[in-house]
């Protein structure tokens, strides 16, 4: 494989800009339904940053964009070797990469999804999606509450969990892309009271004046997962090649598949950044 990376890539790139805020980016990757953006700066589109999902849930109290988003940003020339760039994203495991030029500016994208449909989808293999998936599946109850479920995941590191109802039958999924979709970025405003000394005095909490105190929170409803879950889920077979997985999520516009056995037992999650090893 010779393909450069400007053949796969993206160049109609979705991207933020600083100085904005959280509730900006937020409802910019809601509206252009993608789980991160580059930031750029200045008159031009120098990079400066990306903001991805994580950051979001994971500093929901951050409102300035600057703050929120990852500065140390690893970038690619559009000229660069494709598999230098699929090498990239499996070592750091990134789901995309901005592609700059020799100065700097921002020229495109290339994401996980890009190399499955221009690249993978169209490949031939024999291999498998028993040998490409990933044994450990997070399941969780229909009836449980979306702000548990939402804690479960991030403690346990997973991005997706499979639902299911009072028999053991999985019913549908949850990613971390939902919460993000069901968020509300609120602000709260809470007060503490404060009484200002005299000179040469140390501050003491007291009545005598209030100071504001302004946070942001990552607001869910309370409702069941069910009312809000991806279903039916979207399974693959395990016995299936890893090019019809490819296909099928290029299709369905997923990054993660449910793995199942031939009687429809769930016994894995493939994701897209896994099938990037056939081109290693």
């Amino acid at each position: 494989m010779f393909l450069k990376v400007r053949e796969v890539m993206n160049p109609n790139v979705v991207y933020a800009k600083v100085p904005g805020s959280t509730r900006e980016v937020l409802e910019l990757m809601r509206s252009k339904k993608v789980t991160g953006v580059p930031v750029v700066k200045g008159p031009g589109k120098t990079l400066a940053g990306i903001v991805t999902r994580e950051n979001l849930l994971s500093k929901p109290d951050e409102d300035q964009l600057a703050l929120l988003m990852t500065r140390d940003v690893l970038s690619i020339s559009s000229d660069a070797e494709l598999i230098d760039a699929v090498r990239l994203m499996m070592s750091k495991e990134i789901r995309r990469l901005p592609v700059t030029s020799p100065s700097g500016e921002l020229e495109g994208i290339l994401t996980v999804g890009d190399v499955l449909q221009k690249v993978l989808s169209k490949m031939s293999s024999g291999k498998l999606v028993k040998d490409f998936m990933r044994k450990r599946v997070l399941l969780t109850w229909q009836e449980t509450p979306i702000p548990l479920a939402y804690l479960s995941m991030r403690a346990l590191g997973e991005e997706i969990t499979v639902i299911v109802d009072d028999q053991g039958k999985h019913v549908g999924v949850l990613s971390l892309s939902d919460f993000l979709a069901l968020a509300d970025m609120s602000l709260r405003e809470s007060k503490s009271s404060l009484k200002v000394g005299s000179e040469g005095q140390e501050w003491d909490w007291d009545s005598s004046t209030i100071v504001y105190i302004t946070k942001g929170e990552l607001s869910l409803p309370k409702r069941p997962v069910r009312e809000v879950m991806s279903k039916p889920p979207i399974t693959i077979a395990e016995y299936e090649s890893v090019i019809s997985c490819a296909k099928k999520m290029v299709k369905h516009d997923v990054d993660q598949l449910i793995v199942v056995t031939a009687k429809g037992d769930v016994i894995g999650v493939i994701r897209d950044i896994d099938l990037l090893k056939l081109l290693t």
